[in-house]
């Protein structure tokens, strides 16, 4: 066992001895070494090895941070040395694997992104050689020549050893503070050997007679980026996977190594938490389909996190996401936590509850979050977890309290970290948890609307490549009311993925048929289709639905009539907004247009039962409406929901209203006679016909031949 701080051997750098102990796992450390001192650690296994196979494999100038963030949690001095290997091993293996030719020599190239940073070339006298290379990127660095140097502006450090004595270097370096700076010295090539002792102090040294000012610059920014975020990552426990790819030319094997992506190297049974998730979130709210008014809603919350003006007693601590199941709650927490960049921990009430004793479970899990944190956590089904507490059940009273006094601790710490619940029944959490500094800020989720809808049905058609039209989606945006985002996602998938009929039938058909089935008022099968008497009927039905919608609002939109599947679909028939009598006699009428239709064009013995949904939603509506605006005859004014007296009252008033309105429907038909037979005509010859189609159905009235009203 030794301490960290013995691997450093004052000016003389780390002690050789010491390293190649440690390198070899036959020491054991037992307090961390800081982001500068793991890097002086891999600088000197890289320098050992490009001396000992200079001639086989060249290594990048950014090798030792590449090793650095490849470890992830597990970034500690004895697993340099192996993970070096390991790199080196597996880069040769990935050559020989898919190179045939002759390999002299295997270079290994690291692609590092240009960071926004501001690089500064220090140089006390610069010659003509540096000036030139300084004036090909001279929008890019900075010269400093008297080493002026502005700390707040400056990322990183270019070195011109050859411009000063080593004495002046570490004079000047001493007064900076070199862990939050990535600092590369370049010299001639032999020229290094007097400026080691400035490696005690984070100078990586690069010797070369050809300097690419370019690359020193991506080696130094590199450094910065890794010295400043490598305790971040060691806390969230990211871990940077690479997928490299060889090229070979001339007896020269590249192997080029991209920018990594990151997981979490996270393992929870290491904190023996097995029903907790933790994982980067890998979207933001612009992959979040609708939502919009939410999104605006989050997006202020997100900069309230974010903002230095705003007191952090004036920030919500926790969220409360409530409403319908399938509405994106989670989705919506995981493009929170991108959008901070934060850790995304998920938690299953349930489970925390039903695996074992669930106040253990939460300081465990507290435990966890106590050493990530900063972090978002996400209690999912939180009803199961948070349910009011009750002298019936101590356990879970306990449970509660427990989770209580866990979150007060952590929202007082300076490691702080935001908390969301979501659940289906917002009415059955305890009171005490959406206090102040828990989950105080309801957010309330409801299903998308048809604008919504459409977004989401445009999305999907371009993901599963499919060809709908605008008003296509509109259709379809129209038929999946009450949907989420999923299940219309899941309807594509099924459609699109695992039909086998899609030769015979167009998409859009097919997506009908799926979405139809449950909505039509007639049976839709097969053997139904067969029967052209009762095809005939239900496309009469229809009809009358799309007369009266046109004779009561002419300027309403039909999107699609389908006589096959009995179904008319438009914006009047779902309205919500019947605040008078004269609107509700409207609705009424259009509701019953394709009842009124059926029994003038075939008689009242030939009606079918595909009226009955119809007659329900209208007498439902009437009995609704009328109670609600106080319109019951000798009872205006009153609520006669309250008084048991009057209840027959309400049933012949609703009577009356229903009836009157079925005669004025049955007067509508008889005036479009010729109307409803051409769009009959129409419906018996094709499955559905869109609004594009009926825009063009021109309607006289029965017997007058100069009145002619065009639909539009």
């Amino acid at each position: 066992m030794i301490d960290a701080k013995s691997l450093l051997k004052g000016k003389n750098g780390i002690s050789v001895e010491l390293s190649e102990r440690l390198m070899a796992g036959h020491v054991a450390v037992f307090s961390p070494l800081k982001p500068l001192e793991l890097l002086q650690i891999a600088d000197q296994r890289v320098q050992i090895f490009t001396k000992e196979n200079k001639e086989h494999v060249s290594l990048p100038l950014n090798m030792s941070e590449f090793v650095i963030e490849s470890l992830g949690k597990d970034c500690y001095a004895r697993n340099i040395d192996s993970e070096f290997e390991k790199m080196v091993l597996r880069y040769e293996s990935l050559v020989y694997d898919e190179v045939d030719e002759l390999v002299d020599i295997i270079k290994i190239k690291r692609a590092v992104p240009v960071l926004n940073e501001t690089t500064y070339i220090l140089s006390t006298q610069p010659n003509d050689w540096f000036i030139e290379y300084l004036s090909l990127e001279i929008s890019a660095f900075h010269h400093v020549q008297n080493f002026m140097l502005e700390e707040v502006k400056c990322s990183s450090l270019l070195l011109d050893l050859n411009s000063a004595d080593p004495e002046y270097w570490l004079t000047e370096l001493d007064k900076i503070d070199l862990n939050r700076l990535g600092v590369v010295g370049f010299t001639h090539l032999g020229g290094a050997e007097e400026y080691k002792q400035l490696a005690c102090i984070g100078v990586k040294l690069i010797e070369s007679n050809n300097v690419d000012i370019g690359e020193l610059s991506l080696c130094a920014n590199h450094r910065t980026d890794v010295l400043r975020n490598l305790n971040d990552r060691r806390r969230r426990f990211l871990q940077t996977i690479y997928n490299p790819s060889v090229k070979f030319d001339n007896g020269v094997a590249v192997v080029e190594v991209p920018a990594p992506e990151f997981q979490t190297s996270f393992d929870p049974n290491d904190f023996d938490v097995p029903f907790m998730g933790l994982h980067q979130a890998r979207f933001g709210f612009s992959k979040v389909v609708g939502n919009e008014k939410l999104k605006s809603q989050m997006r202020l919350i997100r900069e309230q996190f974010k903002s230095k003006n705003i007191s952090q007693d004036n920030i919500p601590k926790g969220l409360l996401f409530s409403g319908p199941p399938g509405t994106g709650k989670t989705f919506m927490a995981e493009a929170f936590a991108h959008e901070l960049g934060l850790s995304f921990i998920v938690i299953n009430g349930a489970d925390v509850v039903s695996q074992g004793c669930a106040v253990t479970n939460i300081k465990k899990l507290f435990e966890v979050i106590n050493k990530i944190s900063p972090c978002l956590v996400f209690f999912d089904e939180a009803d199961s977890l948070c349910r009011a507490r009750n002298e019936n059940n101590p356990v879970h009273s306990l449970a509660v309290n427990t989770l209580l006094a866990q979150m007060d601790g952590v929202t007082s710490s300076n490691n702080s970290c935001i908390f969301i619940a979501a659940t289906n029944h917002p009415e059955l959490l305890d009171p005490a948890l959406l206090r102040a500094g828990r989950f105080e800020r309801e957010v309330r989720f409801t299903y998308p609307t048809e604008d919504e809808r459409l977004q989401t049905i445009q999305v999907q058609s371009e993901l599963f490549e499919t060809r709908l039209s605008q008003e296509e989606c509109r259709v379809l945006a129209s038929l999946t009311a009450g949907q989420t985002h999923k299940a219309i996602q899941n309807i594509f998938r099924d459609v699109v993925v695992y039909s086998n009929d899609t030769s015979q039938k167009s998409i859009f058909n097919l997506l009908l048929v799926t979405l139809l089935t449950n909505l039509s008022s007639g049976s839709t099968n097969e053997h139904d289709f067969k029967s052209k008497k009762l095809l005939h009927v239900k496309a009469t039905h229809e009809a009358g639905h799309f007369i009266a919608i046109k004779s009561q609002f002419p300027s309403a939109s039909v999107r699609m009539i389908s006589g096959k599947y009995g179904v008319t679909v438009s914006d009047e028939l779902d309205s919500l907004d019947i605040f008078t009598k004269e609107r509700l006699n409207k609705e009424l009428i259009i509701l019953l247009g394709g009842r009124a239709a059926e029994e003038v064009m075939y008689g009242e013995e030939q009606v079918s039962h595909g009226s009955s949904d119809d007659m329900k939603r209208a007498t439902s509506m009437a009995k609704q409406v009328l109670v609600s605006l106080g319109a019951i005859s000798q009872c205006e004014g009153v609520d006669v929901s309250q008084l048991r007296t009057f209840e027959g009252k309400v049933d012949q008033e609703a009577n009356k209203v229903v009836n009157t309105a079925y005669q004025e429907a049955k007067s509508l038909v008889n005036k479009y006679k010729k109307g409803i037979e051409q769009v009959t005509d129409m419906l018996l010859n094709d499955d559905y016909i869109l609004e594009s189609s009926l825009n063009f159905i021109e309607l006289e009235k029965q017997g007058d031949s100069v009145y002619a009203q065009r639909l539009h």
